[in-house]
């Protein structure tokens, strides 16, 4: 009796060290899909802020100014929610380690 429970106790820690690593291995692919994903939004943020410039400098609608510029504003908003996403996973990854 005495043999089965210490088995049953090391089968309970290695299962919460598997489920730990697991937890860690998630976190970690999803923040390197978030950041390669801020990459390519910043390529395609910077893109979008020249093409602003162009609009601007070309004596541009009203509609034409407020539609460029809120392209633009949009992307830079989306790239920040995906940074605050990477900061939280951070933040998960440390608890994680913690625990």
């Amino acid at each position: 009796m005495w043999q089965y429970s210490v088995n049953d106790e090391m089968v309970e820690k290695q299962r919460e060290t598997t489920k730990k690593q697991v937890c860690n291995f998630a976190l970690l692919e999803y923040k390197q899909k978030l950041l390669k994903m801020i990459e390519k939004e910043k390529k395609a943020a910077e893109k979008s802020s020249q093409k602003l410039r162009e609009i601007l400098s070309n004596n541009p609608s009203k509609a034409q100014r407020t539609s460029a510029t809120a392209k633009c504003n949009t992307k830079w908003e989306h790239i920040r929610y995906l940074e605050l996403q990477v900061e939280l996973l951070d933040e998960l990854l440390e608890e994680n380690k913690k625990s």
